[in-house]
């Protein structure tokens, strides 16, 4: 007892530990000391086994959605690459039939007799020197007309017996095979897979092997022209890395035309047997895992629109190493959940506890914050605040660049206001558009930044630059004080991008002046970007060294008074036929593809301006015309937005007054009557003609009598389509006594006289 009392004299805390001791004895303290320790042993074993239950749990499920997860990657994966191939080759296989096409509208030109017009074998080669010349798909063309005995390449002709004697000689295909085919008038389309290729008129350029596509040319079926394609495409098309078990390959009517790939089995035919049972395809695309042997494949594959057969096959031995890298993972997963995770909660809690205490001592027990927790936080927010500054920043340059190169702005203040809000400015003398691409095999982020830096370290010059996800092309705006300092900072911007792109393509607009034109001067760069095959692209391609000279010219002003009233109208066959009419001269006067784009633009801009309720941003904006590459391509873009626009006009009759509706139908029904006239209209609705005036304006943003035109006009147009009445019985019918001041509003209207008119419809009638 004694050395017990002098432990508790002289020290606190051991003091109170005897106390303690002493209370566990007094209370049968073995017991409770046992008891305790029981006790934490019981929640170490309850939490350890509630830790284990959830792992295995956690375990089991992310097994399950790993297994899924991956299985599901392996099979898109499949899929994409899949779909690569066929988006790239079906491509380049609507390239052989627009070059077909365009060979079959020019029939007269190109099936002749040699010895009878030896003068359109220039025209012909030179036209599939042209073809050749941009194509980064075949390597040779060749046209065969039957009537004659000679192929015609971009550089020579030659007899059909020393053709397939000697020109083009086929592994394994005969010379009689290959004239047979030449011959033949029953197959659209002939593919000789892909084959050694020998003979002076076969590759050039280092290829030994390739496949041979013959297209008969409709309708007459007189022509084919053949395509050779090296091996060297199906290299890049198909290939794939060395690592991966897979087999990629192209089938025409059951037979394998080429093939890439490690694996060794005969997937022409199985792809056969998994495609079809009892004798009919059962699906154009799908995936299905085939046995062959002990292996297992997943076979993905795809009909195209050509005929063609893609398909890709790989070994699922690539989805089981997946799997069992996965399940590894998960294994030290499920280790970094177990006990040591437990620990280390335990360990932090503690550490969080003490100093939450500590400040609570400190504070006089007050509640309190952690104030590293507090900085850390308040400095986190800080940081996070300025990246959302900087991303707004980003975003609203990016949205004034596409507003500004889409004619978004109605006015010069406009632009600038944006340009302002967006750090930018655009109040210069001088301002030109940039297109580039082809970033292949290139840093094209890092010549981005050191882009955008280089244009904000100059005093003189501004602007931005976006990526144009559709067309992979990046598109920048420069504004300068002078054509100088734009001239040098394009030369800077230029000498970036080749330094950090193996494959590099710049195309620079015209230098203008007028801000809401801008896409005006992004189809001009479009348009010298396009020209990058047929000129020097290792220089700037300037838009004024490339330009066309137009034969002659077609102002918006004198389309765009007719579109308006065709579209009010909202007749869909006028519609159609004015913009087949308006197709029609662009291209009897020759005009280059830049002039379409930029009439299009014009006559788009206006009607979206005057119909602006009207929601067309997926139908219309620059980027989309800029890819229109043909006649038709701009005639479906126009009706398509000329349809559009129609459904806004019967909106407008029901929102004004019902006397304005009854001057409509009246005038609709009485407009033959020559006593038809806005003040007896007036007086019948019983308004005074300002009153009608004012309000037929602002219901349809067209006065009385301007519609009441229309309306005669339009029924001139059909008569003299449909009947064969004089212009003078067609001037009384719709309700002209005098036939000179109807030949002068008619002309007025459509821009012909009403005999011009006729022929012109006489003659498209004629063409069909």
């Amino acid at each position: 007892m004694g050395p017990r009392r002098i432990s508790d004299a002289g020290c606190p805390g051991q003091k109170n530990a005897g106390r303690i001791s002493d209370a566990m004895q007094e209370g049968g303290g073995p017991s409770v000391r046992k008891r305790g320790k029981r006790n934490l042993w019981y929640y170490i074993r309850s939490f350890s086994a509630i830790l284990v239950f959830c792992v295995l749990v956690m375990g089991g499920y992310l097994y399950s959605y790993f297994y899924q997860t991956i299985y599901k990657d392996f099979q898109k994966s499949n899929q994409d690459h899949l779909n690569s191939i066929v988006a790239q080759h079906e491509n380049n296989m609507k390239i052989l039939d627009d070059i077909t096409i365009q060979l079959s509208l020019d029939e007269d030109n190109v099936e002749f007799l040699l010895e009878e017009q030896p003068e359109k074998s220039t025209v012909l080669k030179q036209q599939l020197y042209s073809y050749h010349s941009v194509s980064q798909f075949f390597d040779r063309i060749w046209f065969f007309y039957r009537g004659d005995r000679y192929l015609y390449s971009p550089s020579t002709s030659v007899d059909v017996d020393r053709f397939v004697g000697k020109g083009l000689v086929l592994q394994d295909c005969t010379a009689e095979k290959l004239e047979e085919i030449l011959y033949d008038e029953n197959s659209r389309m002939t593919v000789l897979p892909e084959q050694t290729a020998d003979g002076y008129l076969a590759f050039n350029t280092g290829s030994e092997k390739g496949v041979l596509y013959v297209k008969l040319m409709e309708p007459h079926r007189n022509s084919v022209v053949l395509f050779l394609v090296g091996e060297d495409y199906y290299d890049s098309l198909l290939g794939m890395s060395e690592s991966e078990q897979r087999q990629s390959f192209i089938c025409y009517q059951g037979t394998e035309v080429v093939s890439r790939g490690t694996l060794q089995e005969d997937f022409g035919k199985i792809l056969g047997q998994v495609m079809e049972g009892e004798g009919e395809v059962q699906s154009l695309s799908g995936q299905q895992v085939w046995k062959a042997g002990r292996e297992k494949y997943l076979i993905t594959w795809e009909v195209g629109e050509s005929g063609l057969i893609y398909a890709t096959a790989e070994s699922l031995k690539d989805f089981q190493n997946k799997l069992i890298f996965s399940q590894w993972g998960i294994l030290f997963v499920l280790a970094l959940c177990s006990i040591p995770t437990s620990i280390f909660f335990r360990k932090l809690s503690r550490e969080l506890a003490g100093r939450v205490a500590n400040i609570n001592v400190l504070l006089s027990d007050e509640k309190s914050y952690d104030l590293d927790s507090l900085e850390s936080g308040v400095r986190s927010l800080l940081e996070k605040e300025k990246e959302n500054e900087d991303d707004t920043q980003t975003m609203r340059r990016v949205l004034f660049i596409n507003n500004l190169v889409q004619e978004k702005f109605p006015d010069r203040q406009s632009v600038l206001e944006e340009a302002k809000k967006a750090g930018m400015n655009a109040n210069r003398s001088y301002y030109a558009v940039i297109l580039m691409g082809d970033h292949e095999n290139s840093n094209e982020n890092e010549a981005h930044k050191m882009m955008l830096h280089n244009i904000a370290e100059r005093s003189g010059v501004d602007g931005y630059g976006i990526h144009l996800i559709n067309s992979g092309q990046s598109l920048y705006v420069l504004f300068a004080d002078s054509m100088q300092e734009l001239d040098a900072a394009t030369e800077e911007l230029f000498v970036i991008g080749k330094n950090n792109c193996e494959e590099f393509v710049m195309a620079v607009s015209g230098v203008h002046t007028n801000l809401i034109r801008a896409s005006e001067a992004y189809l001009e760069a479009d348009y010298a970007y396009g020209t990058r095959f047929l000129v020097d692209s290792g220089q700037i391609i300037f838009f004024k060294d490339v330009k066309l000279v137009e034969k002659t010219t077609m102002q918006p002003e004198t389309w765009i008074p007719r579109f308006r009233n065709t579209l009010r109208a909202g007749n869909e066959l006028e519609i159609k036929m004015l913009i087949q009419e308006m197709c029609d001269k662009l291209s009897y006067r020759g005009q280059s593809l830049l002039a379409f784009r930029v009439l299009c633009n014009d006559i788009m801009h206006v009607l979206l301006t005057e119909w602006p309720e009207t929601n067309v941003e997926n139908i219309y904006n620059v980027f989309s015309l800029s890819e229109c590459l043909t006649l038709q391509d701009f005639q479906d873009l126009l009706l398509e937005l000329c349809m559009k626009l129609t459904e806004t006009a019967p909106r407008k009759e029901k929102e004004e007054g019902d006397f304005v509706l009854e001057a409509v139908a009246y005038m609709k029904q009485h407009y033959r009557e020559p006593e038809l006239t806005m003040a007896f209209l007036a007086e019948y609705l019983g308004v005074s003609g300002v009153t009608l005036a004012v309000k037929f304006k602002n219901a349809f943003e067209i006065s009385p009598s301007d519609y009441l035109a229309v309306l005669r006009m339009e029924e001139a147009k059909r008569l003299l389509k449909e009947t064969d009445m004089q212009v003078k019985e067609v001037s009384q019918a719709v309700g002209y006594e005098d036939a000179r001041v109807f030949m002068r509003r008619f002309k007025k209207y459509t821009g012909v006289t009403p005999g011009g008119f006729r022929e012109t419809w006489e003659d498209a009638e004629n063409e069909k």
